[in-house]
C-alpha cells in the first residue's frame, strides 16, 4: 500500500479535493433516508405537522390545555407564547364558524408561538404538548366513565376540538387524582409516540382557526421532495465530478509511472537488464501499470467514500433507531468473518497472477522470436504443450479466483436480504410497540442497506488491492533498481585530438554471480587509423570486451580508457556520441530507412544517408525496394534478410561521424564479396579512425593492423594476421579450418 501511496504522492491536492466532494457525496446520500422518513412521518402521518406545539391557539384552546399541563408548564408557558389577533395569522384562510355564528365581525384573540424561540426550547415545548395530548386522553378516558360522553367514540380526525370547549366547566372539576394518574400513564410511554399525538393534537387547534392541514401536508410533502431532489442532484454532481478527477489521476499516475519505468530501463545496463528479462519488464510496464490504474480507478472512490458511509450510517442509524443497531452490529460482524475466509482463500491466487503472467508472455516472445527455429527442428507442438501447461496453470489460478468470487456475491447478497427482513420484523414489532416510527423503520433500513453495500464495496476492494500492490511492488522493483553503470558525480572530457584512442589496462570482469571471470587481464591498445580485431571461440568473450568500452558493462577491475581517460569519468552520453556501433544482431525499428538511419544523427541529411548505405552494400538493394515502393521496415526488420539487415545496422552505425567505430560480428551473414566489398569501402572511409572489429571468420580481420585472441576470457595472442599464424596456435588452428593458410 505505501507503494500506491508514493505513486499517489504527486496528486495530493487532487486526492484532498476528491476526499472532499466525496464527503458531500456520502453527506447527500445519508440524508436521503432522513428526509424520506420525515415524508412518511411527518408529511403521511402527520399530515405536514412538524411540530407537537401548535404555532396558533384559540384562547380557549389555550385554557383546554392548561387543564392538562403540569404545574410547573402552566406557569411558563406564557413565555412561550404572545397574545394576539387571528389577524396576526400570516396566512390567508377562509372565514370560520364556531357554533354556527361567523367570527368575522370581531377577530379572535389567539396565543401565537414566539419566533425566536431556539431548538432546545421548541423541543421542550414540543414534549410538553406530547404531554398533554396523552394527559388529556388519559383523563378524558377516566372522565368518560362518570359522564355519558364516551370518549373512546372520538378519533382525531372525526371532530373538532371546539366540541370540548362546552365541557369546559366540568373538565375544570376533574379530580386532581384522576389527573396525576393520567401524567403517571403519560410518563410510560415512548417520546415517539407523545410527539406523534401531540402533532394530531395541534392540528385540532390548527383546523379550529381555520388554517387547512392539506394545504400544510401538501407543502411539507413539496418542500421535502424537491429537497431529497436537490440531494439527489448533489450527490450525482458530486459522483460525476469524482469519476471525472479519478479517472484523470489514475491515467495521469499510469503514464507518469509508465514513462518512470521506460525511462529506468533505458538507464539500465546490460547487467540489469541479466536480471530483469524482457518479457517480466514489458508486463510490468503494461500489464502491472494497467492493474494499479484499474484499481485507482475504482477503489480509490470506494476507500474514501465507503469508510465515510460506514461511519455516517451508523451515527444516524443509531440517532434514528437506538433500539435496533444491534442488526447492524450483527451484519457488519457476519460480513468481516466471510470476508475473511474468502481473502484468506483468494489473496494468495491474486499474487500468483503476475507470475503467471510473466511465464505466459516469456514463452510467447520466445515463441514468436524463434518461430523459424521451432519449424526447422519439428518442435511445433512440444512448445505448443508447453504453452498449454503455463495456460493451464494461469486458467486454474483463475478459476479458483472466480469460483470464491462468485460463491462471495451470492453469500453477501444473502446476508444483505436476510438483515433486510430482521429489520422489517424487528421494526414492525417496535412500531407495533409504539417505539419508533413507520418512517424511522424504512429510514434505519435504508442506513442498513447503506453500510451493508459500503462493506460489500470494501470487500472487492481487498480483492483488487492485493493485485495492485503486488503490481505496483513490482513496478517498484524496477524503479529502486540503481542501474550498476551511470555517471560519476563530477565527470571529465576525453582529450579533443586523442578521442580515438581506445587503451585496455589489465581489464577483469566477471558477470554479477559468477564464480569466475568472463575477461582476465585483458591489456591493448587500438589507436587511429588503425584496425584492431578480436576473435575466438564462441563465449571466448569477443562481445562482452566491446560492451566494456561502450559501458555497457563497468570493468571489474582495471581501465577501459578511451581518449586517454577511464570511460568511467566520462559521462556516457558524450561517451557513447563519439563510438559508432553495429551489434552483433542486426535491430530494424518500425518505420522507414531514414528514420532507421537517423537513429544515429536526427540532423543526418539524405547525402550522408545515402554515402553510408554505399559504404555499406545497401544502396543497391534499397534502389530496388524504393522502385517497388516498398518503404516501410517492420518490426525487428522481419521484411529484410539477415545479410540485408546487418549491412543497414552497418550503415547506421557510418551515419554517426563518430572517431570510433566497433563492429560486433555484423559481418556474419555477409557473402564473401559483400564482405570483401564492405571493408574494402570502409577502409577508405575510416582513414584517421579507430576501427575495432569483431569476427568469427578470419577473412573478415586478416587485413587489420592488430588482431586480439581470446580463449575463455583470456588474451592468448596479439599481433598481425603473419604474426599470429607463425606463433599462436589457437589462431593458426581457427586459420587451418576456415582455409586461409
Amino acid at each position: 500500500m505505501r507503494t500506491i501511496l508514493k505513486l499517489l504522492r504527486p496528486h495530493k491536492m487532487a486526492i484532498f479535493v476528491i476526499a472532499f466532494v466525496l464527503f458531500f457525496n456520502a453527506l447527500s446520500d445519508l440524508l436521503l433516508p432522513k428526509i424520506m422518513s420525515n415524508i412518511v412521518n411527518i408529511g403521511i402521518q402527520q399530515q405536514g405537522i412538524e411540530h407537537a406545539a401548535p404555532d396558533y391557539m384559540s384562547q380557549q384552546g389555550m385554557e383546554l390545555c392548561r387543564t392538562f399541563m403540569t404545574p410547573d408548564w402552566r406557569l411558563k408557558i406564557g413565555s412561550y407564547y404572545v397574545l394576539g389577533m387571528d389577524g396576526d395569522i400570516d396566512r390567508s384562510r377562509e372565514q370560520f364558524y364556531k357554533e354556527g355564528r361567523p367570527l368575522g365581525g370581531e377577530e379572535l384573540r389567539i396565543y401565537i408561538k414566539r419566533n425566536d424561540l431556539t431548538k432546545a426550547q421548541i423541543e421542550e415545548l414540543d414534549g410538553a404538548f406530547g404531554d398533554i395530548a396523552w394527559n388529556f386522553i388519559f383523563a378524558m378516558q377516566s372522565f368518560s366513565k362518570t359522564t355519558s360522553y364516551d370518549i373512546g367514540e372520538i378519533k382525531f380526525d372525526e371532530f373538532a376540538i371546539s366540541d370540548f370547549y362546552i365541557l369546559q366547566p366540568q373538565l375544570n372539576m376533574i379530580p386532581q387524582s384522576v389527573i396525576e394518574d393520567a401524567y403517571r400513564k403519560t410518563a410510560a410511554l415512548d417520546d415517539v409516540v407523545k410527539r406523534q399525538t401531540g402533532s394530531v393534537f395541534a392540528g385540532l387547534f390548527l383546523s379550529e382557526l381555520g388554517i387547512s392541514k392539506a394545504d400544510m401536508q401538501r407543502r411539507f410533502i413539496w418542500r421535502n421532495g424537491m429537497l431529497m431532489l436537490l440531494f439527489a442532484f448533489i450527490s450525482g454532481l458530486c459522483a460525476v465530478t469524482v469519476g471525472f478527477i479519478i479517472a484523470r489521476v489514475a491515467a495521469k499516475v499510469a503514464r507518469r509511472t509508465r514513462q518512470r519505468v521506460f525511462d529506468k530501463v533505458l538507464s539500465f545496463s546490460n547487467s540489469e537488464l541479466d536480471n530483469l528479462p524482457t518479457s517480466t519488464l514489458i508486463t510490468r510496464a503494461t500489464n502491472d501499470v494497467k492493474q494499479v490504474q484499474d484499481f485507482l480507478s475504482m477503489g480509490l472512490r470506494m476507500l474514501l467514500y465507503a469508510p465515510m458511509m460506514i461511519a455516517g450510517g451508523a451515527i444516524l442509524a443509531y440517532a434514528t433507531a437506538p433500539s435496533m443497531t444491534w442488526i447492524i452490529a450483527l451484519a457488519c460482524a457476519i460480513i468481516i468473518l466471510i470476508v475473511c475466509i474468502a481473502v484468506i482463500w483468494i489473496v494468495p491466487k491474486f499474487k500468483l497472477m503476475q507470475k503467471f503472467m510473466d511465464r505466459i508472455n516469456l514463452i510467447v516472445r520466445e515463441h514468436l522470436s524463434g518461430i523459424m527455429v521451432i519449424r526447422a527442428f519439428s518442435n511445433k507442438f512440444f512448445e505448443k504443450q508447453r504453452f498449454d501447461d503455463a495456460n493451464s496453470d494461469m486458467a486454474d489460478n483463475m478459476k479458483s479466483i472466480g469460483i470464491g468470487i462468485s460463491t462471495l456475491m451470492p453469500v453477501l447478497m444473502f446476508v444483505m436480504n436476510g438483515i433486510s427482513l430482521v429489520v422489517i420484523w424487528v421494526g414492525a414489532k417496535q412500531i407495533e410497540q409504539s417505539a419508533i416510527q413507520v418512517g424511522d423503520m424504512l429510514a434505519f433500513l435504508q442506513y442498513s442497506m447503506q453500510i451493508i453495500m459500503s462493506f460489500m464495496f470494501l470487500s472487492m476492494m481487498f480483492f483488487q488491492l492485493p493485485r495492485a500492490m503486488v503490481s505496483a511492488n513490482r513496478i517498484e522493483e524496477v524503479l529502486r533498481t540503481n542501474p550498476s553503470v551511470k555517471n560519476a558525480r563530477t565527470t571529465r572530457d576525453m582529450n579533443p585530438y586523442q578521442k580515438g584512442i581506445v587503451e585496455f589496462q589489465n581489464v577483469s570482469f566477471r558477470f554479477g554471480g559468477a564464480e569466475v571471470n568472463a575477461l582476465s587481464d585483458i591489456s591493448f591498445t587500438a589507436e587511429p587509423g588503425k584496425t584492431t580485431a578480436i576473435i575466438g571461440a564462441t563465449g571466448s568473450g569477443k562481445s562482452t570486451l566491446v560492451n566494456l568500452i561502450l559501458r555497457y558493462y563497468d570493468a571489474t577491475e582495471g581501465k577501459v580508457m578511451v581518449g586517454h581517460e577511464d570511460v568511467r569519468r566520462l559521462d556516457i552520453k558524450k561517451l557513447r556520441a563519439n563510438i559508432g556501433f553495429a551489434p552483433q544482431k542486426g535491430f530494424l525499428f518500425t518505420g522507414d530507412i531514414v528514420s532507421n538511419m537517423q537513429l544515429a544523427d536526427k540532423n543526418a541529411d539524405s547525402i550522408r544517408i545515402f554515402e553510408a548505405l554505399k559504404i555499406s552494400q545497401s544502396s543497391k538493394f534499397i534502389e530496388k525496394r524504393l522502385a517497388k515502393g516498398e518503404e516501410a521496415v517492420s518490426q525487428g526488420g522481419a521484411n529484410f534478410s539477415g545479410g540485408q539487415r546487418q549491412r543497414l545496422s552497418i550503415a547506421r552505425a557510418l551515419v554517426k561521424d563518430a572517431p570510433i567505430y566497433i563492429f560486433d560480428d555484423s559481418f556474419s551473414a555477409l557473402d564473401m564479396k559483400t564482405d570483401r566489398d564492405l571493408r574494402k569501402a570502409l577502409r577508405a572511409e575510416m582513414k584517421g579512425k579507430t576501427l575495432i572489429i569483431v569476427a568469427q571468420r578470419i577473412s573478415t580481420i586478416k587485413d587489420a593492423d592488430q588482431i586480439i585472441v581470446l580463449d575463455e576470457g583470456r588474451m592468448i595472442g596479439k599481433g598481425t594476421h603473419k604474426q599470429l599464424i607463425s606463433r599462436c596456435k589457437e589462431y593458426r588452428e581457427i586459420a587451418q579450418t576456415q582455409g586461409e593458410i
